[in-house]
């Protein structure tokens, strides 16, 4: 996003995902490209115990950004909502 919170609409930037805190392990594919200045992480898999997580995206020459926490329960699997970064 901009600096007035537009969609920057650029195609081919790579967003890495991360764990940003909770004691679990984040697999899957942890890189997406953008199109039209979205990355989409289909398969995004957190492996641990119940409780709070929180993920982190980063690319360079943007300012990173993480997720809101998101609590797991058994049988229940995190959901996080939409993550938008500002270009510096």
């Amino acid at each position: 996003m901009d600096a007035l919170g537009n969609t920057v609409q650029t195609t081919g930037t790579t967003i890495t995902a991360s764990l940003a805190a909770g004691g679990a392990t984040l697999g899957g594919t942890l890189t997406a490209n953008t199109v039209s200045g979205v990355a989409t992480f289909s398969n995004l898999v957190l492996t641990g115990t119940a409780g709070s997580y929180s993920l982190s995206f980063a690319s360079t020459g943007l300012t990173g950004v993480a997720s809101g926490r998101s609590r797991s329960a058994p049988g229940r699997p995190p959901r996080w909502p939409s993550c938008s970064s500002r270009a510096p």
